[in-house]
């Protein structure tokens, strides 16, 4: 758990350097031995910073056992299909892309 802690504290930090982040939060529920994100972006321009920012610690809580198994996006329907492709590169196991209502 204490790698997990470290790499999730890099990967925080990181993801607050990235152009365009609106919003990040990170947490770990022990309990159910979960690393729960929450990340509100901009852009395209502002998820492909933040891949760059990010993906070493990723690569770091992979090595420390997590799996990536969920994610959920909502998004801008005329961006739909380009989330759809950046996302699906990290790998979760349940994957889904929707457009906002709004």
């Amino acid at each position: 758990m204490d790698k997990v802690k470290a790499a999730l504290k890099s990967y925080t930090e990181n993801a607050m350097k990235a152009k365009g982040k609106i919003h990040c939060s990170h947490t770990i529920n022990e309990e159910h031995r979960e690393v729960q994100c929450i990340e509100v972006m901009n852009s395209p321009s502002a998820m492909d910073n933040h891949i760059g920012h990010c993906f070493p610690s990723y690569v770091q809580l992979l090595g420390a056992g997590c799996v990536m198994e969920e994610i959920n996006a909502i998004v801008d329907e005329s961006e739909r299909e380009w989330w759809a492709k950046s996302l699906s590169a990290w790998g979760a196991k349940k994957f889904c892309v929707t457009a906002a209502l709004n």
